[in-house]
């Protein structure tokens, strides 16, 4: 099973608390609470991937254990639990088991007396993936009540502090809906977290205890890049058949243990190490080099991360790896491996292979390619590509330039000083360019690099008289940051007036999705007035992915 697959089972394997007492009904020690639970929960990759899915039911527990003046402990736990997994993703018998024997475990959450979620109690084994999970259902049935027919409330789960209205159906019966997320309050903010549907509806008792509750929420996190993918969770939850009765004694004895962790309402990290290590272990279980190796040549889609784990647990396979790689088979992947794999002998690997004139020239080129693609290169990895950009092979030298201002973008904010250095070396060189070609090569570095030294000569370049320095220019622009470049492409689209500039000013507003206004109104204008049709084309495409990401 995959790891997606793996992360759905946990995200509906998890149950949260629920508040056991309604707006007129204050919690007392000893209060204890049992519904028939049942919990769908479906994960969908909007870039094609299949939906996941999974079903829950089972009877949930609820003992309210200690009541302050501001707050109140409930210890909570699942009994009789039964799992069904989609039709494609079946669960398997050993996971499934360690699931169930994982949720018969008590756990406890702290609310404050107006019923907002405040804290959270783990003992030291669960891990943190869990403690997010059991968080976020968690906060599914958080309550605040009042004494209006409609009022609002900020409550906060995992993803951050999120505005919630209510409003009552009945003598018995209440509505709740999140509206948004509150900006900077993301626990998140590289992955946007929006609210797609949101319902919950409660049901009390004419004593104020929860009687059932129905509630679904879908959330889309957005994953950054230019496909503009995204992830989108859908999670259903149903209370019913309320048994309740009273028993102090016995709720004193199962009040929060001294051992356990006791955590604030926030996305807990696992250790980035252990986690590693896990996953590379399940990747490579029951595999051999050898047969790794040839999956590199097959184009096993799982080819990259089970290649990754293998150069960093079984180093002594690095060697046999560039044999295969002199060999041609796979190279891309087990150039891509080395460097997701991210250590000092992969990396140096690379390194060699790149400066190797030996070898073949593709071999080369896939591992400064596969350099470029470091998301968090260390300074000395920064710094390969640097005595290549003057290599006798033209194929050479045009991946290290690319490479070197993907590395100083990448390492900026790690390493400024090295990024800084690598980008001077790059206009340097733009400045002296003396043939078009020449130009456009460097201004494709510098678009790499995005910094602010790059910034400042693509600007420049947007009016250079030659055509293809230009679109250039307007190409290097997408992936540099603010909104002097939204407005540099936005002039560009309406008044260069070559219709491969302005082509390409739309391709780099491609790259910055979803679009302000003043790229929008840009864009909108070449769709309807532009006299180039490729021009028009391209604006209602990138109009069609800016209203896909806006839903």
């Amino acid at each position: 099973m995959n790891r997606r697959g793996r992360f759905v089972i946990e995200v509906v394997l998890a149950v949260g608390c629920l508040r056991s007492a309604a707006n007129c009904a204050p919690p007392q020690v000893g209060q204890q609470f049992r519904w028939t639970l049942s919990l769908q929960a479906g994960l969908q990759d909007q870039a094609g991937g299949p939906r996941q899915s999974i079903a829950l039911s089972g009877e949930w527990r609820s003992t309210v254990v200690a009541v302050r003046p501001d707050s109140y402990d409930v210890r909570f736990q699942l009994a009789s639990v039964h799992i069904e997994g989609s039709k494609a993703k079946r669960i398997d018998a050993k996971e499934l088991s360690l699931a169930q024997e994982r949720l018969s475990r008590p756990c406890w959450a702290t609310f404050g007396q107006n019923g907002a979620l405040r804290m959270v109690h783990f003992a030291k084994e669960v891990s943190p993936s869990d403690r997010n999970l059991l968080q976020m259902i968690a906060a599914e049935s958080q309550f605040v009540p009042a004494d209006t027919a409609v009022w609002t409330a900020i409550e906060r789960d995992g993803a951050g502090s999120y505005l919630a209205i209510y409003q009552r159906l009945g003598p018995f019966r209440v509505r709740k809906k999140r509206l948004k997320y509150l900006d900077g309050t993301s626990a998140s903010p590289a992955l946007p977290a929006v609210i797609e549907e949101s319902q919950a509806e409660f049901a009390f008792t004419p004593e104020g205890a929860i009687a059932a509750l129905d509630g679904v929420q879908q959330v889309r996190l957005s994953i950054p890049g230019a496909a503009g993918n995204s992830l989108t969770t859908r999670i259903e939850l149903h209370l019913g058949n309320l048994r309740a009765g009273l028993d102090p004694v016995l709720a004193r004895s199962l009040a929060i243990p001294k051992q356990v962790e006791h955590l604030p309402i926030e996305a807990h990290q696992p250790d980035p190490r252990a986690a590693q290590a896990s996953m590379d272990r399940k990747l490579l279980a029951g595999r051999s080099t050898g047969e790794i190796l040839a999956g590199a040549a097959r184009n096993d889609p799982a080819a990259n991360q089970r290649l990754a784990a293998l150069f960093r647990r079984r180093p002594e396979s690095i060697p046999l790896a560039l044999r295969s790689f002199a060999a041609g088979g796979g190279a891309q992947a087990i150039a891509s491996g080395l460097a997701e794999a991210g250590t000092t002998r992969s990396i140096g690997a690379l390194s060699a292979v790149a400066h190797d004139e030996t070898r073949a020239v593709g071999a080369r080129v896939s591992a400064l390619s596969a350099l470029a693609g470091i998301r968090e290169p260390a300074a000395d990895a920064m710094r390969i590509p640097a005595d290549l950009l003057e290599d006798r092979n033209p194929q050479v030298r045009n991946a290290a330039l690319l490479a070197a201002g993907a590395l100083a973008r990448a390492g900026r904010s790690a390493h400024p000083a090295e990024s800084d250095k690598i980008e001077a070396a790059l206009a340097e060189r733009y400045r002296a360019a003396k043939t078009a070609a020449e130009s456009t090569e460097m201004l494709a570095a510098l678009g790499n690099s995005a910094g602010p030294r790059a910034a400042a000569l693509l600007a420049v370049s947007l009016k250079d008289s030659r055509e293809d320095v230009r679109a250039a220019a307007a190409r290097g622009l997408r992936l540099v940051p603010g909104a002097a470049a939204d407005s540099l492409l936005a002039e560009t689209v309406r008044k260069d007036p070559s219709p491969a500039v302005r082509s390409a000013a739309l391709f780099a507003i491609g790259f910055r999705l979803p679009l302000r206004a003043v790229l929008r109104d840009a864009v909108l204008s070449a769709a309807k007035h532009d006299a180039a049709d490729m021009v028009r084309n391209r604006a209602l495409s990138l109009l069609g992915n800016d209203a896909a990401r806006l839903q």
